[in-house]
């Protein structure tokens, strides 16, 4: 079944959840091996190599999933959500809501500062071309409201990057607010919250 219903959502929505769970979930250990093998004008061609790769997967991957939330948002706009529980207090459904709705904020957050620091960071003789990866090509475009600063005024970099950051460990506390919950309709109350949402239609058989 491709649309939701009241009691489920449908496999367009499964795969939107579970295709971008796996997407969020690979980034943030590829941002950590980007971040920790970056050594400008030093290093090994083999660090400078694994660095590359890592840069390559990690903006690919963030570019694809802020295009993807933005046409799963578009898709939901025509595809209402299932219904809650009814036995559901009025706090538990708005904390809900309020978690989901944060959710999307973030995975439009996340991948936007971290273009925008891209986009800010100059070429320098002193740190290299910066390179904005997607797939196999490192000519991205930079947003084009932004004017790249030199490695004289590196603030703006400095800026976006711990929001960057700072975006990520939020989205940390939100998703772990997120899985919490699901486990708890899950196991605590039993409601087929989760099931709602899982892969395989069969699962609570």
């Amino acid at each position: 079944m491709s649309g939701n219903t009241a009691q489920s959502w449908g496999t367009g929505a499964k795969a939107f959840h579970w295709i971008m769970a796996i997407m969020i979930l690979l980034e943030a250990p590829i941002g950590y091996v980007m971040s920790h093998t970056y050594s400008p004008g030093s290093g090994s061609a083999r660090i400078k190599g694994l660095h590359d790769v890592a840069s390559m997967v990690h903006h690919t991957n963030g570019l694809l999933i802020l295009a993807l939330v933005l046409f799963r948002l578009g898709w939901r706009s025509t595809h209402p959500a299932p219904d809650l529980p009814a036995a559901l207090a009025t706090y538990q459904r708005v904390l809900a809501r309020v978690t989901q709705g944060l959710l999307y904020a973030l995975m439009i957050a996340l991948p936007l500062s971290g273009w925008v620091a891209l986009s800010v960071l100059a070429d320098s003789a002193q740190f290299g071309k910066t390179a904005i990866w997607f797939f196999g090509t490192d000519s991205f475009p930079r947003l084009p409201f932004i004017t790249p600063l030199g490695p004289t005024d590196p603030a703006g970099y400095s800026t976006f990057g711990r929001l960057h950051v700072t975006t990520f460990y939020v989205g940390c506390g939100v998703l772990a607010l997120h899985a919490i919950g699901a486990f708890w309709h899950h196991l605590v109350r039993r409601d087929g919250v989760l099931w709602a949402m899982w892969p395989s239609p069969d699962a609570r058989r």
